[in-house]
């Protein structure tokens, strides 16, 4: 899947969640089990995340999100993580300050910033 080979984003209720890459998109799918269903996944490449948020928001069936979720790694730098959440979330629209692991807003909006070391647990996991 290429930065332009995006899921298109449903014209029904659904779950959208920004993923920093294919690993936390991997690690997202098996920890949702069958909820998976009512998700749409868009991936980053990279730390691109705000520009996949403003491309979601201006598609016509933004509307139709119940909720939205961030996922990204921390890497080494927890302040730039938290920034570039935050940057994700308002260019989503989030009129509210960023709670780790919490959602909120209309559209319901959240972030989860997972750590340095959960790099290792996904590999882990990956590996099963």
């Amino acid at each position: 899947m290429t930065r332009r080979d995006q899921p298109a984003l449903p014209a029904t209720s659904f779950g959208l969640l920004l993923v920093e890459g294919g690993d936390e998109r991997a690690i997202c799918q098996a920890l949702t089990g069958s909820a998976w269903a009512s998700l749409c996944c868009r991936i980053a490449y990279g730390r691109d995340l705000p520009t996949q948020a403003r491309l979601a928001r201006l598609d016509p069936n933004f509307s139709h999100a119940r909720s939205v979720g961030v996922v990204l790694d921390v890497e080494h730098d927890v302040d730039g993580a938290r920034r570039l959440a935050s940057d994700t979330l308002i260019a989503l629209g989030a009129a509210t300050t960023l709670v780790h692991g919490e959602l909120a807003g209309e559209p319901r909006m959240g972030a989860f910033l997972s750590p340095d070391a959960f790099g290792a647990l996904k590999a882990f996991l990956l590996a099963l």
